[in-house]
């Protein structure tokens, strides 16, 4: 059994496919489904099953997987640390709002205390940050809300509280405990369909039996708070993103008749993931700076 098998079958897990998988790796399909054949007869198990020409993962396949990502990763680790010593490199993954409103901070910061280290940041949604953690392309992420699958550690690392904002002179503002019903008379800009802050709001507003009218929406959190101020609708968006804005009297917050919308970001990383000196530099670093900045989700 070598590497090439281990890599190989990773990418085939990952991908659902042969040929998929194939492509990924720039080689042929039969080089593929020989090197997944041979694991199974070097093991004497099924590691997929094949059903009207598609794959199933099996039990033991997904056993097999969390062990050949842990070796995988560990093996680029380590070329990755012999080849270049002198560049101790961390990979750390983010959604969009933590990588806006905490990463560069901190990645600065920690340049600045450990300056051997190279610190490689990649902010995308939570998605696409768990396949990253599950294929070895990211040491360690952190995200809001939560992920799926088994194989990923996610612990509780900073809660964060969303604000319902509106541009100045709105028929809300001044007013105080304002409910959902009236809120939802008004139209809203929003993040993205799938994005934390959207979900929980919409979970909020079903309970009630309401559902808002969103007029516009997008990836970005700054277009979401810039077309708030210009007046395109209420808004809903985490206090710290919004803070400089309110402080400056761009917009309003308005004050809910309920119990504050919290969510919780996750520090996540692979279950079998060795931490280095590094990535625990870089916690202890991350851990002080949001334990010192948590009070600021407090209504102001």
């Amino acid at each position: 059994m070598t590497l090439r098998h281990l890599r190989i079958f990773t990418m085939v897990y990952r991908l659902g496919s042969m040929s998929a998988a194939a492509e990924k790796l720039h080689l042929s399909q039969p080089a593929v489904s020989t090197a997944i054949r041979e694991m199974e007869t070097y093991y004497g198990v099924r590691l997929f099953d094949r059903l009207a020409r598609r794959l199933y993962r099996t039990p033991q396949g997904e056993k097999m997987y969390g062990y050949a990502v842990h070796i995988v990763s560990l093996f680029d680790e380590m070329e990755q640390t012999m080849k270049q010593p002198e560049a101790d490199l961390l990979r750390v993954g983010a959604s969009i709002t933590i990588g806006g409103l905490f990463l560069p901070e901190w990645v600065s910061q920690f340049r600045n205390e450990e300056p051997q280290a190279q610190v490689q940041v990649s902010v995308r949604n939570t998605g696409e940050i768990e396949e990253a953690l599950l294929g070895g392309e990211l040491d360690l992420a952190f995200v809001e809300g939560g992920v799926k699958d088994p194989l990923l550690c996610s612990e509780p690392f900073l809660k964060d509280r969303l604000c319902l904002l509106a541009p100045n002179g709105h028929p809300l503002t001044g007013q105080a405990d304002v409910t959902l019903q009236e809120a939802a008379r008004y139209p809203f800009v929003m993040r993205e369909e799938g994005s934390a802050s959207r979900s929980v709001w919409e979970k909020a507003m079903r309970l009630q039996g309401l559902s808002p009218a969103i007029l516009w929406e997008s990836v970005s959190n700054t277009a979401v708070l810039q077309a708030v101020i210009h007046g395109v609708g209420l808004g809903v968006l985490p206090y710290r993103l919004a803070k400089k804005s309110l402080q400056q009297g761009l917009l309003c917050e308005i004050p809910l008749a309920l119990p504050a919308l919290q969510r919780q970001f996750r520090l996540v990383y692979h279950r079998h993931k060795f931490f280095t000196p590094t990535m625990r530099a870089f916690l202890e670093l991350a851990r002080r700076e949001a334990a010192a900045g948590q009070d600021e989700t407090a209504i102001s």
